[in-house]
């Protein structure tokens, strides 16, 4: 952290501490008294982003101004619900009036007027949206976060909800806003999953470093220190980067390596029939993984890939076994 940045770190946190000692940052028992509520209810409106909290010396303390008239309560908890995917002291920033402000004052000012607060709710949906943003991008190479100068090989980026998980919001942003190059050649690449803050700030949320291997028709996967290879369908186009992209993260989304591949998807790997895969697992040629646990029935990448290796081989040497007798 350089000098200028420790600094301010060290007199946002005094404004913080003054803040509590004047009174404005309330502790959650202080805001159960002032609602009525028992402190369960007030940590449920927390955790629903209802109310937002702000850590002074790892205390949570809640903005006093968010103790409004039992009549408006429901609005302003509305309100806070849409802010809700940007930093808390931005949060309230906009409920003040401080930042990008449409209005005169503090946007509490606006909850008496149903015109004036149904312009306050569009205004919300705007800034948030601001926050909440995922951006997938897909780089040529293994490379670290801060290293993206050259056009993506593929990007996408999506307003998604923040509370859904970091893979299901990357699957929710791939297919808006798409741009790729076509007919490109991957070999190794890096996949980026971050979330993009105003000004175009983007915090990496997921890394993952692909490889293409077994002649295009697998993917070494590495995320979050654990590696493991995907094997891609037989008609499968690797100088798809869009397809790489979707496929990936179908993958982690479910739960990567553990939950292994659909009997479809394990038919469309072999080049067969579903009946067929059946057989496979039946005579225990194919192993079943972790997801036939959970309620369906899942075939392991390994074995997948394994079986269709020793059918490649099996193919060839009969080919060959026929060419020499010709």
């Amino acid at each position: 952290m350089r000098v200028t940045e420790s600094a301010q770190a060290v007199a946002l946190e005094e404004a913080r501490r003054a803040a509590v000692r004047c009174g404005e940052l309330i502790s959650v028992e202080e805001m159960g008294v002032r609602l009525r509520r028992p402190r369960q209810d007030i940590e449920r409106l927390l955790n629903k982003g209802r109310l937002f909290s702000i850590d002074v010396d790892d205390t949570p303390y809640i903005p006093a101004i968010l103790d409004v008239q039992s009549k408006f309560r429901a609005r302003l908890w509305s309100i806070c619900e849409l802010i809700q995917p940007a930093h808390a002291e931005s949060r309230l920033a906009f409920l003040m009036g401080i930042r990008e402000s449409l209005w005169n004052g503090s946007a509490l000012d606006l909850l008496s007027d149903e015109e004036a607060y149904r312009r306050l709710l569009s205004a919300a949906r705007a800034w948030a949206a601001e926050w909440s943003r995922t951006t997938v991008l897909l780089l040529d190479g293994h490379r670290e976060a801060e290293h993206w100068r050259e056009a993506p090989l593929f990007q996408a980026f999506g307003e998604i909800d923040p509370r859904y998980p970091t893979w299901s919001r990357a699957s929710r942003a791939v297919g808006r806003n798409e741009s790729f190059q076509r007919g490109v050649v991957i070999g190794r690449a890096t996949l980026f999953v971050c979330k993009t803050e105003p000004r175009g700030r983007k915090t990496v949320e997921k890394r993952v470093l692909l490889t293409v291997a077994d002649r295009g028709t697998t993917i070494a996967v590495t995320a979050d220190g654990h590696s493991f290879l995907l094997p891609l369908a037989s008609n499968f186009d690797i100088h798809d980067a869009g397809k790489i992209v979707r496929r990936v993260l179908r993958q982690m989304e479910r739960g990567g390596e553990e939950v292994g591949l659909s009997v479809k998807e394990a038919a469309e790997v072999l080049a067969c029939s579903i009946d067929s895969v059946y057989r496979l697992l039946l005579d225990r040629r194919l192993a079943r993984a972790i997801g036939s646990a959970q309620g369906r029935l899942t075939v392991t990448l390994e074995s997948v890939r394994s079986y269709r290796a020793t059918a490649v081989l099996r193919a060839r040497l009969e080919k060959a076994s026929g060419a020499s007798l010709q």
